[in-house]
């Protein structure tokens, strides 16, 4: 038998098998951005612990649209992954709850919510903001803009809330014409940071 199995190139089929298992050895691995280095590095470590424990990872990435995201999670859904990986997700709270609910495992990255079957892996965000807003502000600088990413990044609004409460701390009026929204890419920042920087050219610093 394993003379004609080798022979013939014969191969298991996976797809029966998790269908009789209920288990395919898969996950799904959802980022925004693929090129963005964090989630490159949040993809090789996934896919090297994936790895480790005998799965394998379907990486996707969304390109920061919120319908693509919502179709990715349909299709992770569809192929029956045994758990997702989902990064800095832009749905609305609502609809992420929804789909979250149809995978039997998930982990959120950058985005928390309170689900039985969802664990966070979580930055302090609103801290980092407070912290280098008060690094500015120690080292003299008062007129601070903030290129704060796209608007539907939680990361992004938690950051706001620490630039504000920093500058709040310090005594300081927050311009809301020094706070840009941009994409979180090189080229969408250096669009939005010159344009903010050729309207308001009394700042002397930058949040990115």
């Amino acid at each position: 038998v394993l003379d004609a199995i080798e022979q013939l190139g014969y191969r298991p089929s996976g797809i029966a098998r998790s269908l009789a298992t209920r288990h395919t050895g898969t996950l799904g691995l959802v980022v925004p951005d693929v090129a963005n280095p964090f989630f490159a590095d949040v993809a090789g470590g996934a896919e090297r612990e994936a790895r480790a424990e005998g799965y394998y990872v379907f990486l996707c990435s969304t390109t920061e649209d919120p319908e693509r995201e919502l179709e990715v999670l349909q299709s992770l859904e569809e192929k029956r992954v045994d758990g997702i990986v989902l990064c800095s997700s832009r749905l609305d709270e609502a609809t992420l709850r929804a789909q979250l609910r149809r995978h039997r495992a998930v982990v959120l990255v950058n985005r928390p919510l309170q689900e039985d079957n969802i664990g966070t892996v979580l930055i302090d965000d609103k801290a980092g903001g407070r912290l280098v807003t008060e690094h500015l502000l120690a080292t003299g600088h008062r007129a601070i803009g903030f290129l704060a990413g796209p608007a539907a990044s939680f990361s992004g609004r938690q950051r706001i809330e620490g630039y504000r409460a920093a500058l709040a701390a310090a005594g300081l009026q927050e311009n809301l014409a020094w706070l840009r929204h941009c994409p979180p890419t090189v080229d969408g920042g250096r669009e939005i940071a010159r344009a903010l920087l050729a309207e308001h050219p009394e700042l002397n610093a930058l949040l990115c």
